[in-house]
């Protein structure tokens, strides 16, 4: 089923080419590793897709819980893979081959998809993290 559903998301991206073209050396960098993923996403070994419905507050549903949750969930599970060395990508290419994914996987109709996850050994090392001082970016009592 992973290359099925990245089969589909890697013709529909190749389809409609979202991808603007880059402007200097480092915007071609970038374009040239996400077009690398596009092109291979059917050769993850695992793809998840990240799937909830809306049904918080009980008596009254609001859909911002649902994707503050999976936004969450798609968090943690980055900072678990790199933690790991495991490789893993989370996008929303879903939204291109929605109709199929949903038709590949038997999605009901109740849920949605919020996050595609591909994950995998990296094909290139981790460069070390870059993270600025805490008191830089955490602020206590006031901005």
């Amino acid at each position: 089923m992973t290359v099925a559903v990245g089969e589909a998301v890697s013709d529909a991206v190749r389809e409609c080419d979202p991808m603007p073209a880059a402007e200097n050396d480092y915007g071609r960098h970038i374009e040239a590793g996400i077009r690398n993923r596009f092109a291979h996403m059917g050769e993850a070994p695992l793809t998840i897709l990240i799937c909830g419905r809306s049904c918080y507050p009980h008596n009254s549903p609001d859909e911002r819980f649902l994707w503050s949750a999976m936004g969450v969930a798609v968090q943690n599970m980055l900072l678990a893979a790199r933690s790991i060395g495991i490789g893993m990508a989370s996008r929303v290419l879903h939204l291109l081959a929605e109709s199929r994914i949903r038709e590949i996987v038997g999605l009901p109709d109740d849920r949605v998809i919020g996050y595609t996850a591909v994950v995998g050994l990296s094909q290139r090392r981790f460069r070390p993290l870059n993270r600025r001082p805490i008191d830089e970016v955490v602020h206590r009592n006031g901005w």
